[in-house]
């Protein structure tokens, strides 16, 4: 008798209180623009970077993504926001629980998740920023400033990985909250600096020679005229304040298609590199 009473009062201290229903403000920040270094050489700076942010989940257990069943905390919307500045912008009201969260989950205005069997959700802030991420700025490589700009998609493509969002906390990522009903807000806030790390200096300063069939290359800068195979004149794309790319010569910006290891390397920082900070007030 003695035993069973110590088993229920033990059970009777460890009972844990219902959950009780939460609404948090989202606040999403940024970091101000600094000059960050490239991979191997050089430095870059940006002026502009803009995030379509959302949805995103807060979840029970250590690993998001197919083990988050059910979110203790969810947003199912998206937001365009300023990651070069530092002043928290409200996009709305996290809704969901009390209890332990050790994990999160994102999308970046695509969602698998939200989406018809086969197919993603894409919100409108995505449309209006050309893509998930819109990033351009100046770098500086030998003396040379190029500037560039590019528009990210970022969104779930292999089948296998339908139903999954593009960012997900790291095993190795330490993440843990209580959420209790005395949290009014959650900060969320990027450093859109660090995602330059991921360019080389050969991806900002062409090296594209004359060659035959060729009539524009580049070099250092410079934008070659070529005849037959063979440099005939020379031009300064950056006394332009312009870059230069093979086969265009000097153009406004550089920029990088999806199939150039440059554009690849920045969805890699955004998505698997330094990772936002969490902030409960």
């Amino acid at each position: 008798m003695l035993a069973l009473a110590l088993v229920g009062f033990g059970a009777f201290g460890c009972y844990e209180s219902p959950q009780q229903s939460v609404e948090l403000a989202l606040e999403l920040a940024g970091t101000p623009a600094s000059d960050a270094p490239l991979s191997d050489e050089g430095t870059a700076r940006l002026s502009r970077a803009e995030l379509a942010f959302g949805p995103f989940w807060l979840c029970p257990g250590a690993q998001a993504g197919e083990l988050c069943d059910t979110a203790r905390l969810e947003w199912l919307d998206a937001a365009r926001v300023d990651v070069l500045s530092s002043s928290a912008q409200s996009v709305g009201e996290l809704r969901g629980v009390t209890g332990e969260v050790q994990s999160y989950m994102y999308d970046l205005g695509i969602s698998s998740l939200l989406g018809e069997p086969g197919s993603s959700f894409v919100a409108p802030v995505v449309d209006e920023l050309g893509g998930s991420v819109w990033l351009e700025g100046t770098a500086s490589v030998r003396g040379v400033d190029v500037p560039f700009g590019v528009r990210l998609t970022i969104a779930t493509v292999e089948k296998s990985e339908q139903g999954v969002p593009v960012v997900r906390k790291s095993t190795s990522e330490a993440f843990s909250h209580r959420v209790s009903e005395a949290d009014e807000a959650l900060r969320v806030e990027f450093d859109p600096n660090a995602w330059l790390g991921s360019l080389r200096a050969s991806d900002l300063l062409v090296d594209a020679p004359c060659a035959e069939g060729v009539e524009l290359g580049c070099r250092e800068g410079l934008e070659l005229r070529c005849e037959a195979g063979v440099e005939v004149g020379t031009r300064s794309c950056a006394a332009l304040d312009q870059a230069c790319r093979a086969g265009e010569g000097c153009v406004e910006q550089l920029g990088w298609s999806e199939d150039e290891p440059a554009y690849r390397a920045l969805v890699q920082a955004v998505t698997a590199g330094v990772r936002p900070r969490f902030e409960f007030r």
